[in-house]
């Protein structure tokens, strides 16, 4: 009779602590696993995303590598140019505290922004040769394929 009790308090000992470890991992973001790797809640969508692509690629770790490493210098560089279009809205707001609105010094504020579109056009253009660079012609008709028809993989196609 002892012992039944002890297998029932200890089976239910067991369920909460499974429940409270899954609660865990979703509550702190640990529910994505690819190659070892754990996922964060903010980057992890995207970066499954990219890995579910380069594993539908076929690449190999060395194109692996290169495709990351242009991304990520890609995503560092846009982030940078995000941060520096924020400022702006301190600028705006500057504008409409003055007494006189100075449309010349408005627009110049947009000036910056352009040469940085510009700019970062250029980078996502290098970022696309180098991945072309990096892909042989099979995966470069795939990858196109691939972006011809969507994110498929999120609808669970």
């Amino acid at each position: 009779m002892f012992g039944f009790f002890v297998g029932t308090v200890s089976l239910i000992g067991l369920a909460a602590m499974a429940f409270r470890g899954r609660r865990y991992r979703y509550a702190h973001g640990m529910t994505g696993m690819h190659r070892g790797m754990r996922y964060g809640m903010h980057r992890g969508f995207r970066r499954r995303a990219l890995y579910y692509v380069l594993e539908r690629l076929d690449t190999t770790p060395g194109q692996e590598k290169a495709i990351l490493e242009a991304i990520d210098g890609f995503s560092e560089r846009a982030r940078a140019a995000a941060d520096d279009a924020r400022e702006t809205r301190k600028d705006v707001a500057e504008a409409f505290r003055a007494d006189a609105f100075d449309r010349g010094s408005f627009a110049a504020l947009f000036d910056v922004h352009v040469d940085a579109a510009t700019t970062l056009r250029d980078e996502f253009a290098k970022t696309v040769a180098t991945i072309h660079e990096v892909l042989n012609e099979r995966q470069r008709q795939r990858l196109a394929d691939l972006l011809e028809t969507g994110p498929r993989f999120a609808y669970g196609c």
